[in-house]
């Protein structure tokens, strides 16, 4: 069984645990929104067909998906928005895939690991204690520890068939 954790958000990745302690991560594909490059501005966006890409060599039937649960909270309207468009194209992707995927509540993963109310670094430094191997090493790769370890409490607490 292969288990794919998901943090998502446009500075969010995909940590994977492959069978026999092999693991990976890979950062969130992102594109440039067409509409606001023709006005001059910057915004990313989710991009639905590289993420697809990234998924394909794997066999939904051998996968089990877990993506953190993202809800509303302090961080303003287009931040919210941002956040929930992403979890939503990458829902998407993963259905039209024929992946299977649960929600897993932040406070759920993060008890796991000693992690509730604490700094974005300390997921990172988690990670690498236990996954020493992987690209960890800089401050803004706490969206690939996240997804890690999402992995790892998907691994630690699946106890069903995937179909």
């Amino acid at each position: 069984m292969i288990y794919i954790g998901i943090d998502p958000g446009l500075t969010g990745a995909i940590g994977v645990m492959f069978p026999y302690e092999e693991q990976a991560v890979y950062d969130l594909p992102t594109m440039q929104n067409v509409r606001a490059a023709e006005k001059g501005r910057v915004r990313l966006h989710l991009d639905p067909v590289a993420l697809a890409n990234l998924l394909a060599p794997f066999d939904p039937t051998e996968c089990r998906v877990f993506i953190e649960y993202t809800q509303a909270g302090m961080k303003g309207a287009l931040a919210n928005y941002s956040l929930g468009h992403s979890s939503g194209i990458i829902m998407g992707v993963l259905s039209a895939m024929g992946f299977i995927y649960e929600l897993v509540r932040p406070q759920e993963w993060k008890k796991e690991f000693g992690l509730i109310k604490a700094e974005k670094d300390a997921s990172r430094k988690q990670a690498i204690a236990l996954f020493p191997s992987l690209p960890l090493t800089r401050k803004k790769d706490h969206g690939r520890a996240e997804a890690i370890l999402l992995a790892v409490y998907g691994h630690r607490h699946f106890t069903g068939p995937v179909f």
